[in-house]
């Protein structure tokens, strides 16, 4: 990561005497976001015992942590204060890696160190090391990078980008639609909550009050080539029904086929299904079913509809002349993953989808006890050696898909799945 340009070092300094920010080791902000960022959520205090010029307090403010700094140096204090006073705003989204670039020592199967008949391997030759490896990572090359007499070469992983796994909705679409900024259902796991609050400023505790976006809302809409998700972020909801109602006729009316997705309500899903009717060749509902036991569900989706009535939403949609399918993921529910299949066979007409809870610790907010021990639960029971035997009772099943990081864990036992790329568009009927 670059150094702290003088713009960014100075930022909030131009009421001092002295303009310029003269500490000798100023960090650049968006490394010090970065690890705030691993190591903390928002409305957490950040702790900088030795805060110098003030970079560490700028990122926490930036990402709505509370802070405590600390220096010895009252000259370093002040530039600081300075600096806090007078800089405001909100960090630039990162910018996307380079396709193909490799970034981690992960992405390597080994360094090779060969002598070249000479020196023995020194201290030296040791301490530049990490540079050269450095060096690798950003310019992968099979040609070997000399140093002291010593050739180093870094040996790529075979069929690295083959290996690397879409993510939940690279599965299903090439698109999610969304008309709202939160979820009544307000889940436990749930992916995009975390990335608003991580990167667009939301916070947890607004989460659930269902921000409907207008201009989403008012929008026309042309056909597209793509596989279009409606919603991807968000459940259909009571409060977000009207608003989907709406952008789903405009989508079907351009000519889109739509993969509607929603934890389902069934008089919402029936209500949906008539004002939809003339579209229906145009249509596949998924609807996310993550277990029977609904103290499970009242615990991981605390707002969401209870098993039964996701069960009814489905033999309503069938009952209806759509096609449906089931997402069975997160399995919150791993030890009886099978009895909730077979409950729902014969009300399914396409497929199911069945992967684990990714980032646990991660996406939930561990608040209190009882979370915790259905954290360390749901962890245990989706390890890869127990998600093996589900896999193996399945796998020639042909209603049965296996979501990208159920594949990745796999692999851990040397058990390859293939991609699943679910093109559903070949199974909705012209």
């Amino acid at each position: 990561m670059p150094k702290a340009s003088k713009k960014e070092k100075n930022a909030g300094l131009q009421n001092r005497e002295k303009q310029n920010n003269n500490h000798p080791t100023v960090k650049p902000i968006k490394l010090m976001s970065y690890l705030i960022t691993m190591g903390s959520r928002e409305g957490d205090i950040v702790l900088d015992p030795f805060c110098g010029s003030g970079t560490t307090l700028l990122a926490a403010r930036f990402l709505g942590r509370k802070f405590i700094g600390i220096d010895i140096e009252e000259k370093y204090y002040e530039i600081a204060h300075e600096r806090l006073k007078n800089v405001s705003g909100r960090l630039p989204k990162p910018e996307p890696l380079a396709s193909g670039k490799i970034q981690r020592l992960s992405d390597f199967k080994s360094f090779e160190l060969q002598s070249q008949g000479g020196p023995i391997l020194n201290g030296s030759v040791l301490s530049k090391l990490p540079a050269i490896i450095g060096k690798i990572l950003n310019n992968p090359s099979t040609v070997p990078t000399e140093i002291d007499g010593f050739k180093i070469t870094g040996h790529k992983k075979q069929n690295l980008e083959q290996k690397k796994e879409p993510d939940n909705v690279q599965d299903w679409a090439d698109k999610g639609i969304n008309i709202s900024r939160g979820c009544s259902n307000d889940c436990r796991y749930c992916y995009a909550r975390e990335e608003s609050v991580r990167r667009h400023g939301n916070t947890v505790e607004n989460w659930p009050k269902e921000e409907l976006n207008p201009k989403i809302i008012s929008k026309g809409w042309r056909i597209s080539s793509k596989r279009l998700m409606f919603p991807s972020t968000h459940d259909i909801t009571p409060g977000t029904y009207d608003a989907c109602e709406t952008v789903l006729k405009k989508l079907l009316k351009a000519g889109n086929k739509l993969l509607v997705v929603s934890k389902p309500r069934p008089d919402l899903i029936e209500k949906l299904c008539d004002a939809i009717a003339p579209y229906k060749s145009q249509v596949m509902f998924r609807f996310t079913i993550t277990a029977m036991d609904n103290n499970v569900l009242g615990f991981w989706e605390p707002n969401a509809p209870p098993y039964e009535d996701r069960k009814k939403a489905l033999v309503v949609v069938k009952e209806k002349g759509f096609r449906n399918s089931v997402s069975i993921e997160p399995m919150l529910d791993s030890p009886n993953v099978g009895d909730l299949i077979e409950d729902l066979r014969p009300h399914t007409t396409d497929c199911m989808w069945v992967g684990p809870m990714k980032m646990v610790k991660k996406r939930v907010v561990n608040d209190s006890p009882q979370v915790e021990k259905e954290i360390v639960k749901i962890i245990s029971d989706q390890t890869h050696v127990k998600l093996l035997p589900i896999y193996m009772k399945y796998k020639d099943d042909p209603m049965i898909k296996w979501k990208g990081h159920y594949r990745k864990l796999l692999r851990k036992l040397r058990v390859e799945i293939p991609p699943q790329k679910d093109d559903w568009r070949d199974r909705v009927p012209e």
